[in-house]
């Protein structure tokens, strides 16, 4: 019960991108068979995209045999950030809602890149209050058989962003 009273009481920044009637746009480019993880990090904090126009950054995992366990585990619960972006040409949005616990509420955050064959190179974020800050983010692409389950977009659920 009080998990549901603090879920209530959680409020949800506008979105900009989706809306009723989301088109995500189209790029030969982009590719959906893997993941995308930064160039320069041996970490794994892999972004997965979708045909529909879904994205997940998702949380870490030390290598690519315990993130397809966690995938397979739960792969409508797999932890992560939803959100959904927009192809322009060769840029790309995306827009995510992570959590801001302090104040209790889903922010919105958006980050532009270029994207090419095999990989995004973000190089601004923008957040709630429409700020601006220049980033140098380039990511790379990394085939991958195994994907969470993009049906767990809470965004593409929320009444909200659905009018």
């Amino acid at each position: 019960m009080a998990i549901g009273i603090l879920q209530g009481c959680i409020a949800y920044d506008n979105a900009v991108l989706y809306k009723k009637g989301y088109d995500p746009g189209k790029s030969n480019a982009l590719k959906f068979n893997g993941f995308y993880q930064a160039k320069n990090k041996t970490d794994l904090f892999p972004v997965f995209f979708y045909d529909n126009g879904s994205v997940i950054f998702s949380g870490f995992s030390k290598d690519t045999i315990e993130l397809k366990e966690a995938i397979l585990s739960n792969p409508k619960g797999f932890w992560g950030y939803w959100g959904n972006y927009k192809i322009s040409g060769d840029t790309i949005t995306i827009e995510t809602f992570p959590p801001n616990m302090r104040e209790s509420r889903q922010e919105r955050y958006l980050r532009k890149g270029i994207v090419e064959k095999g990989s995004i190179t973000f190089y601004q974020q923008i957040n709630r209050e429409n700020k601006a800050s220049e980033i140098n983010e380039p990511m790379v692409f990394r085939k991958f058989d195994t994907k969470p389950d993009a049906t767990a977009n809470w965004i593409r659920t929320k009444k909200k962003y659905n009018k």
